[in-house]
C-alpha cells in the first residue's frame, strides 16, 4: 500500500479518536434522595439512623462509572417515625445523565435503639463502617427530576445478640418514586399489628397498618400485576385481594379490606 495513504488513513484515524473522546456532553439531571422505613411488628420505641453522608455511582456517556459526593441533610433520624407516607429528604443534587448504579449511606457512630425507654448502642458489624452500598440500577436523564426512596427494613435489619446487644445490619432498598406505584387501603381496628403483604411472582413486599389510624400504604412496588394478602392477627386466614393493578406515579385503592 501506498505510504502515503497509509499516512492519511492514520491521520483519519486519529481524527475520529479525538471524536470519539470528546463525547458530546448528555446534559443533567436532579435527583432527591428520601428515607422511609416500612413499618415494624416488633415493640421498639425508637431506632435512631445518624446518616453523615450520601454519595451516588453514576455510569454516565459510557465513561467509567464515579462516585459523587451529595450535599447531605446530614442529622440522627429516627426511623421508627417515617412509616405511612413520612418520610426526610437526607440529598437534593444535580448529577450529570447516565446510569444510576449505586447509592452509599454513611453513618455515623450515634446510631441507637430505645427498648422500653432504655436506649442501647447499635454496633455496626465490621466492613459495614465505610458506608452501606444500595443497587439501584436507574436511567437518570437530561432533565429528569427523580426521587429515590430508600426503603429501610427495621424487621430485618436490627439483630438481637444473646448478651443483650443489638447488631445493626441495614437491609435496604432503593426505588425511583416516579417509576414505581403505591397500594394505599384501611383496615378494621384490631388488637395487634395487621400485615399486608404484596406479591407477583417470586417478589414480596411487606407492610403493617399504622395502629392509630388503620391505615397501610406499600409504596415503591414495581408496576404490574399483584395478589395483596392481608393478614389479621386474630384470624386463621388471609383476605386476599387478587389482580390488583399497580402503575407507575398511582396510588391504588382497595376497598373492603375488613375481615
Amino acid at each position: 500500500m501506498n505510504k502515503y495513504l497509509l499516512v492519511l488513513l492514520g491521520a483519519v484515524g486519529i481524527i475520529a479518536g479525538s471524536i470519539t473522546s470528546c463525547h458530546k456532553d448528555n446534559g443533567t439531571g436532579r435527583l432527591q434522595v428520601k428515607l422511609m422505613d416500612a413499618p415494624s411488628p416488633y415493640d421498639f420505641d425508637a431506632i435512631y439512623l445518624d446518616v453523615v453522608g450520601v454519595e451516588v455511582n453514576v455510569e454516565a456517556d459510557g465513561a467509567d462509572p464515579k462516585w459523587f459526593v451529595l450535599s447531605t441533610g446530614a442529622g440522627v433520624y429516627n426511623i421508627m417515625t417515617l412509616v405511612n407516607g413520612s418520610d426526610v429528604v437526607l440529598a437534593n443534587a444535580e448529577l450529570p445523565a447516565g446510569r444510576l448504579t449505586q447509592i452509599r449511606l454513611i453513618l455515623g457512630d450515634g446510631n441507637t435503639i430505645v427498648v422500653d425507654g432504655v436506649s442501647h448502642q447499635l454496633v455496626i458489624p465490621s466492613g459495614d463502617e465505610s458506608g452501606l452500598k444500595i443497587n439501584v440500577g436507574e436511567d437518570i436523564g437530561d432533565g429528569d427530576e427523580l426521587t429515590l426512596m430508600l426503603d429501610f427494613d427495621a424487621a430485618h435489619s436490627i439483630n438481637v445478640q444473646g448478651n443483650g446487644g443489638y447488631h445493626l445490619k441495614p437491609v435496604m432498598r432503593g426505588v425511583i418514586l416516579e417509576r414505581a406505584g403505591t397500594v394505599h387501603g384501611t383496615v378494621t381496628a384490631v388488637h395487634g399489628s395487621v400485615a399486608v403483604v404484596a406479591v407477583a411472582g417470586t417478589r414480596e413486599f411487606t407492610t403493617y397498618a399504622d395502629p392509630e389510624t388503620n391505615q397501610f400504604l406499600l409504596r415503591g412496588l414495581p408496576p404490574g400485576t399483584y395478589n395483596v394478602n392481608v393478614y389479621y392477627p386474630d384470624s386463621d386466614h388471609a383476605v386476599v385481594f387478587d389482580n390488583v393493578i399497580v402503575t407507575a406515579g398511582a396510588v391504588t385503592e382497595l376497598e373492603g379490606v375488613g375481615h
